[in-house]
């Protein structure tokens, strides 16, 4: 009993620590608590309150008119604009260098619950774009006519080393909480989707049974392997183009390096723990069951699987 409370404490330290969810929370103090970011905020949610108040009607070709932009817009009328900028303003912190315009609205995504994905995607590049002059962040179009977006901001140094410090959530140091809802995770302090791929997510039966059975099964390292061998790549490290950005093979084995360096600490802490932990579970829109670990997984590399062990171990005879 003493000891599950100790791995529960450790638990929850771990995911104090890693945890990305926390990062929102994080920032989110540092912008309330300078009063130029909070000018700003106060400056867009004036600018955002002007541009809805407007009529964003069109005349077609007959002289009828066109309502579906104002009809779009009108559910922003449910929506508290201080939120949704301070969400946008949190969002927009963390894009530090330029990235695609897109990919920043995708991430912003789940700021409206739009029924339409579509509408709402269409929406918030409309709001970037009206709160743009506010002067947090820049939106540039490159030669190629692609949009990029940046902040013009920087996070505190302490912030900036607690977001570089969190990671994917390691595997769990005590056995997961029971998953009751489609929207859980198995974590102490995480809920989310247990529906992989976004927009599937859905109330329906996805047979959470079977992910508190896969939840509960206890494994271990095998350290002799990890002692013995190392990771290596599946393929040599070639530069590529992906939704217009260019990765050079450099980048690709910097990042490389980076993940066997956190697995490497991943191993050790859980080697110290008893050398025991759980994965937890999803489901993707077919029915099929995914272990959550990224630095250790039962479904990754082949290197990965190969370390992971049963840790209640059975002798199997008769094969």
């Amino acid at each position: 009993m003493l000891q599950n409370q100790i791995n529960i404490n450790r638990q929850l330290q771990m995911e104090a620590m890693y945890s990305k969810t926390n990062i929102k929370a994080k920032i989110q103090t540092d912008l309330e608590q300078s009063g130029l970011l909070m000018e700003m905020m106060g400056e867009a949610v004036q600018l955002l309150e002007e541009w809805l108040a407007k009529d964003h009607v069109y005349l077609r070709k007959d002289g009828s008119r066109n309502e579906v932009k104002n009809e779009r817009l009108a559910q922003l009328s449910k929506v508290d604009l201080g939120e949704l900028v301070m969400n946008v303003m949190v969002t927009m912190m963390t894009v530090q260098k330029a990235e695609l315009f897109t990919s920043v609205v995708g991430r912003l995504a789940g700021c409206l619950s739009y029924s339409n994905r579509e509408d709402g995607i269409k929406t918030l590049s409309e709001v970037l774009a009206v709160t743009a002059p506010v002067g947090l962040f820049t939106i540039i179009r490159d030669r190629g006519e692609q949009m990029m977006i940046m902040c013009e901001y920087s996070l505190p140094q302490k912030t900036r080393d607690f977001i570089q410090r969190t990671k994917y959530l390691p595997p769990m140091l005590c056995e997961p909480v029971i998953v009751e809802n489609n929207y859980d995770s198995g974590y102490l302090t995480k809920k989310e989707s247990l529906i992989l791929g976004e927009g599937n997510y859905h109330n329906g039966d996805i047979g959470l049974d079977v992910i508190n059975r896969f939840n509960q099964t206890a494994l271990s390292l095998d350290l002799r392997l990890l002692k013995m061998y190392e990771e290596m790549p599946n393929h040599a490290f070639v530069g590529s183009t992906k939704d217009g950005v260019f990765t050079s093979a450099a980048d690709k084995e910097a990042k490389f390096k980076t993940h066997m360096e956190e697995s490497r600490e991943t191993y050790v802490e859980i080697a110290a723990h008893d050398n025991k932990f759980w994965l937890t579970h999803k489901k993707d829109k077919r029915g099929r069951t995914y272990s959550q670990g990224y630095h250790i997984s039962t479904q990754g590399t082949k290197f990965k699987k190969a370390v992971i062990n049963f840790h209640h171990e059975e002798l199997i005879e008769g094969v």
